[in-house]
């Protein structure tokens, strides 16, 4: 069975998953490369470890923007991946969260940092629908603080 395919393309893809490997699939590359080769943000988590997260896919994948995580005051979540390939931090500590109907709770983790930063991406995308991926990126290394 095949799906329905989709009316246009994404412009952001947030992936809050990570697992340990020290180079990217080839499938995953392969993937990436094509969704920003049609224009699309690829967001990513940087995983949970507390180590370098260049042994983490698809943290360590290129054409990817690495997401990791900080506390409302902006210092290094103890969890985080680290490492020279984050490109920015967000909030991932005590992240108010949905957990079903009429309840609420608070996680952690770079799985919420992720798809905060994919936020701001996509309102970047939608004031801004000709930006590229590389274009995003640099704007959000650049203004991040």
């Amino acid at each position: 069975m095949t799906g329905t395919p989709l009316p246009r393309r994404a412009d952001v893809i947030n992936l809050s998953l990570s697992g340990e490997t020290t180079i990217c699939p080839t499938y995953m590359q392969s993937a990436i490369d094509y969704a920003v080769s049609k224009g699309s943000v690829v967001v990513v988590a940087a995983g949970n470890d507390s180590v370098d997260a260049s042994i983490y896919s698809p943290a360590n994948c290129k054409n990817v923007i690495t997401v990791g995580a900080v506390s409302m005051s902006g210092t290094k979540a103890y969890f985080t991946n680290r490492g020279n390939n984050i490109d920015v931090g967000a909030m991932g500590m005590s992240v108010l969260t949905l957990s079903g109907p009429d309840d609420v709770s608070f996680w952690n983790g770079t799985s919420f940092s992720s798809p905060l930063t994919a936020g701001v991406v996509a309102l970047l995308k939608q004031h801004y629908p000709d930006l590229s991926p590389a274009v995003v990126e640099s704007m959000l290394k650049s203004t991040a603080g």
